[in-house]
């Protein structure tokens, strides 16, 4: 059939001889390429994927949530279970194992306590890293403290990943309550300053990513985030497991959208999906023949 002019029936009856994308493009390369050159390869392979998709059970994705700590790490490593918890809802429960990562909107309040009787209390979006970037500070004060007593402090989180604004009150709120108590606060500044302004990295940039399901919600929920990482090109890496409905134009559909516009410069700007779609199927003098003249 290397020969055959092919059309999207004629693709579709043929990708249906096949049960593995490989196995199409090996035995019927001029068939895979036209359905990828005419970005319709997920359709003709509809039945493939379907198959692929019908493997990650509940259970199956949620052994493979146990693998990561984080929802960051399962995204990258093992983006198709993680895609498809989200598609069926079961991200909350598979992935209740893992740790909190706060953002710029939400902050923990978490502790550093001596043997002596000593505590320093503070609120971060990553404990982690807050921790690293102390130690590198000379004039930190759990820093200075471990110097001059030589006691290595335990930490401890107060508060899971809450509201910034109520994050702030409970910092005074704690501090109050453990010189109250009698502890040795060590505190230098009033509680509730959050330092300087987050600034969205990549990493962070998809860690709050994947709190969204869409890209629309994305945009929504965290627009400083969004528009980083647009910026700085990471925006379709961190959108990967994002769910989105791919469109298969019908002529009709075309030909209905079209009716929409008066001139095919309104049609590209107003649909771009279905002006490409009838541009790429050689359709569009047809369903824009109502249209004033213009050529784009």
């Amino acid at each position: 059939m290397n020969n055959c002019k092919w059309t999207i029936e004629k693709c579709r009856q043929e990708a249906l001889k096949y049960n593995r994308k490989r196995d199409f493009k090996k035995y019927s390369g001029s068939a895979y390429y036209f359905a990828e050159k005419n970005h319709i390869l997920d359709e003709m392979c509809s039945h493939i994927n379907n198959k692929a998709r019908n493997f990650w059970t509940k259970e199956r994705c949620h052994n493979e949530a146990l693998k990561y700590e984080t929802k960051l790490e399962f995204s990258i490593k093992g983006n198709v279970p993680y895609k498809k918890s989200l598609e069926k809802g079961w991200d909350i429960d598979i992935c209740s194992h893992m740790k909190s990562l706060g953002n710029i909107k939400n902050r923990c309040i978490y502790s550093y306590i001596f043997s002596d009787n000593s505590i320093y209390i503070g609120l971060t979006y990553n404990i982690e890293e807050r921790d690293k970037w102390r130690k590198l500070k000379k004039d930190d004060a759990v820093t200075i403290h471990i110097k001059e007593t030589n006691l290595q402090p335990t930490i401890k989180l107060l508060t899971d990943y809450i509201d910034i604004n109520d994050a702030k009150i409970l910092e005074n709120d704690y501090i109050n309550k453990y010189r109250g108590d009698g502890w040795n606060v060590l505190n230098r500044i009033k509680g509730g300053g959050i330092g300087g302004k987050l600034k969205w990295t990549e990493e962070k940039c998809w860690e709050e990513a994947l709190k969204y399901k869409t890209r629309t919600q994305f945009k929504k929920g965290s627009d400083s985030a969004y528009k980083s990482a647009k910026r700085n090109g990471w925006f379709d890496k961190i959108s990967k497991h994002m769910i989105w409905k791919v469109r298969y134009w019908t002529i009709e559909d075309i030909k209905s959208v079209a009716l929409e516009y008066k001139t095919r410069t309104e049609f590209c700007d107003g649909n771009k999906g279905a002006y490409t779609w009838a541009r790429r199927h050689d359709i569009l003098n047809d369903v824009c023949f109502h249209m004033n003249k213009q050529i784009l």
